[in-house]
């Protein structure tokens, strides 16, 4: 489980780089190439979340600090065609509708060492 990035403001990058940046291409250690994005399109994303991907608010149980706009997302990983990376997804394996469902019956929705308390649209 990750604590997700505070603001946005990481989503739409400058388009010239700092003299302290530089764009590679490279392979990773299982062979496969990669290479900056040819557009700029992956930085700044839709204003709507993905029907997979749910923003939620809430608290940790252990000490009750809230947090707010925590990404969590319904499969158990990324899939082709995600807008998101991991580093942005704070809980994988939880349904709209299951935290929809939770948060009818009893106002919460407990997972793991949070309590999720909204939706937030």
């Amino acid at each position: 489980m990750k604590t997700p990035p505070s603001s946005p403001s990481h989503c739409c990058r400058p388009t010239e780089l700092p003299d302290t940046v530089t764009r590679v291409d490279g392979y990773w250690n299982d062979g496969k190439p990669f290479a900056p994005p040819s557009s700029p399109s992956h930085c700044c994303r839709p204003t709507e979340l993905p029907d997979t991907v749910t923003r939620v608010d809430g608290y940790w149980s252990n000490d009750g600090t809230p947090f707010e706009g925590y990404l969590i997302h319904e499969f158990d990983g990324l899939e082709d065609g995600d807008h998101y990376t991991d580093d942005e997804i704070f809980f994988y394996g939880v349904s709209r509708a299951t935290i929809e469902k939770s948060l009818a019956e009893s106002g919460e929705c407990k997972i793991d060492d949070f309590v999720i308390t909204a939706i937030v649209d």
